[in-house]
């Protein structure tokens, strides 16, 4: 058995540091418009303050990023239950499914904690939590169930290579999709494909 941390996205609208900056510069870039179409002896003094504190906020947020260099994004939501995989059940939050009224499996592990997102995403960590993986559950009696979870270390999904194998025997996952959850390379295929069960390729 092998479990992982199921996370929930919140519902909530969720500030963060560049939701915080877009605003600021959005009423900035109003303040500006408004000033500029009217004239006052203050417009000057106006057009300094716009910049200075535009300015400030920059480099306040540009600070905040190097602060959280080697730290993930926040999360959206929390961390509830676990998410455990057994050769002959899977269990999202305490509840069971039986691998006999699972009909399909569809695993997107792509995320793991601490991976670089590719984006400066702004004043934001460039470091991503971990929690875009998805389950989908398709039932027999065509209920689907999903859920959200966490993968901490890249690796961790290798853990269930044999359970995975044992999905795959029975007819919940295809061949293409174990090899892709695996993270094999072209050159593993051949080699994983002589420690499978089935010959059916």
């Amino acid at each position: 058995m092998r479990r992982f941390s199921i996370f929930i996205k919140s519902n909530k609208f969720n500030w963060n540091v560049n939701k915080i900056a877009l605003l600021i510069f959005a009423i900035l870039f109003i303040a500006f418009q408004f000033n500029k179409n009217i004239e006052n002896q203050f417009q000057d003094s106006i057009y300094r303050y716009i910049g200075l504190i535009g300015v400030m906020v920059f480099i306040g947020g540009t600070l905040y990023k190097f602060s959280r260099l080697a730290k993930p994004e926040k999360l959206n939501g929390q961390l509830v239950g676990f998410l455990e995989f057994k050769s002959d059940s899977i269990i999202i939050d305490q509840v069971q499914y039986s691998i006999d009224e699972i009909e399909k499996i569809n695993i997107i592990n792509n995320d793991f904690y601490g991976k670089e997102t590719g984006s400066t995403r702004g004043f934001d960590s460039s470091l991503s939590n971990g929690i875009d993986n998805h389950l989908t559950l398709t039932l027999k009696d065509k209920r689907k169930v999903s859920c959200m979870f966490e993968i901490y270390y890249e690796k961790d999904i290798r853990k269930l290579d044999q359970i995975l194998i044992t999905y795959y025997s029975l007819g919940k996952i295809d061949f293409k999709q174990l090899i892709k959850i695996l993270k094999l390379k072209r050159n593993e295929i051949e080699d994983f494909k002589k420690t499978t069960s089935t010959n059916s390729f």
